[in-house]
């Protein structure tokens, strides 16, 4: 930008300004000095486009000018992505979100369904005893599916992060869990496990049905926004809060097993313990993260807004 100083005014026919430079005569008008030659040029390129830097003292400088970034075309790039979607780290873009929910509602209805497939439903009533309810009547199935989808949904987050709001913890967390599925190909013996461990795969449907709904409520009938809300606090405390350490505590319990019958705990299975207290850990952290702002407002008056707030940060 140029800048105006007091009482100086620039004289686009003779090059000079006032108070800066004498009178010249039309003679000396007629063949101008280098000098005046510099400093028209230099105005010229400041009118054309800011200033880049302030220590550009060569007349080259100022050509390169238009092309460098400076901090109003910083400033005007960041709203234009958050704005088009592109994201300026201060939230998801809702045509990216909405896109990628649409993906997941869709995608995890056959992880859902296989889930509950290879399970024999008498079994889990009567005994509550997974890995004894187990059918592996339609693993490989299974796992090719969720192999599929772990794989696009990471593929997704890593080309288009702006569809969720923290990319980086959910990548790692797909991450985890595409290594975690080598356990049950690597020891059958644990296959029921992975079908335990992903039936939290119905919590996250219930969240994203829960997300789409609340955001369309003027739309959607309250008995639907009720009922999605209530099943994914049912679904989330059953499976993350009680389901997951229940299954950490029969890993610890077959490690002690092991490690009375072979006196050693050098056994391949066991690399799977930590990473399974990888999802537990998670699922503590997201808990808390949940379930905080509720709390305090029940214990703290006039701190319904903060547990609002809590809400629509968790959608």
């Amino acid at each position: 930008m140029v800048s105006t100083r007091s009482s100086k005014k620039y004289d686009a026919d003779s090059g000079s300004e006032d108070g800066a430079f004498p009178i010249r005569t039309s003679s000396q008008s007629a063949t101008p000095s280098k000098i005046t030659m510099r400093k028209t040029k230099r105005v010229n390129a400041q009118v054309a486009a800011p200033r880049a830097t302030a220590t550009d003292d060569d007349d080259t400088s100022d050509d390169n000018a238009q092309t460098r970034p400076t901090h109003f075309t910083r400033k005007a790039s960041s709203v234009a992505a958050a704005a088009t979607g592109g994201g300026d780290g201060s939230g998801p873009s809702v045509t990216d979100r909405d896109r990628h929910d649409a993906f997941n509602v869709v995608a995890l209805l056959p992880l859902v369904f296989l889930t509950l497939a290879n399970f024999d439903w008498e079994v889990v009533w009567a005994s509550a005893d997974a890995e004894a309810a187990w059918t592996d009547e339609y693993f490989w199935q299974y796992w090719v599916a969720t192999l599929t989808y772990f794989f696009v949904d990471t593929v997704w987050l890593w080309k288009v992060p702006t569809c969720v709001k923290s990319p980086g913890v959910i990548i790692k967390h797909h991450i985890v869990t595409l290594l975690y599925l080598a356990a049950p190909v690597l020891f059958p013996e644990f296959r029921w496990a992975m079908g335990a461990c992903l039936s939290v795969e119905i919590n996250t449907w219930f969240l994203i049905m829960r997300r789409m709904v609340y955001l369309r409520r003027e739309r959607v009938p309250g008995v639907i926004v009720e009922f999605m809300n209530a099943a994914f606090y049912v679904s989330w405390i059953a499976i993350r809060c009680v389901l997951y350490p229940m299954i950490m505590a029969i890993y610890l319990r077959k490690c002690r097993v092991a490690l009375e019958e072979t006196g050693t705990l050098m056994h391949w299975p066991v690399i799977f313990v930590p990473i399974h207290g990888i999802f537990c850990a998670l699922n503590i952290k997201w808990t808390y993260d949940l379930l905080t702002p509720l709390i305090l407002s029940w214990f703290r008056p006039g701190s319904k807004k903060t547990a609002q707030k809590g809400k629509e940060r968790m959608l």
